[in-house]
């Protein structure tokens, strides 16, 4: 399913787009680095106080619907 990943930290947010064929649930861990490059994954570390780089925490998921698709938003928290 489309999905639109927001990765979070307290300062900072960045969206990206993807296709997920399983959606987690909310509380679970996710592997940032198997979603983003590299770059974006610096990029979102340096935004952090406190992160590892390796897993954000799933804070919600919500249907949307644009006019002519459906797709997923995630909210991943990017701090430890």
């Amino acid at each position: 399913m489309k999905t639109k990943i927001i990765f979070s930290t307290e300062n900072f947010d960045k969206e990206f787009w993807t296709e997920m064929p399983i959606l987690p649930r909310i509380g679970e861990s996710l592997r940032v680095c198997n979603f983003v490059s590299p770059d974006i994954l610096n990029e979102i570390k340096s935004k952090t106080n406190c992160w590892s780089g390796e897993r954000g925490l799933i804070q919600s998921l919500e249907y949307c619907k644009n006019i002519d698709e459906i797709f997923v938003e995630m909210f991943v928290w990017c701090e430890d």
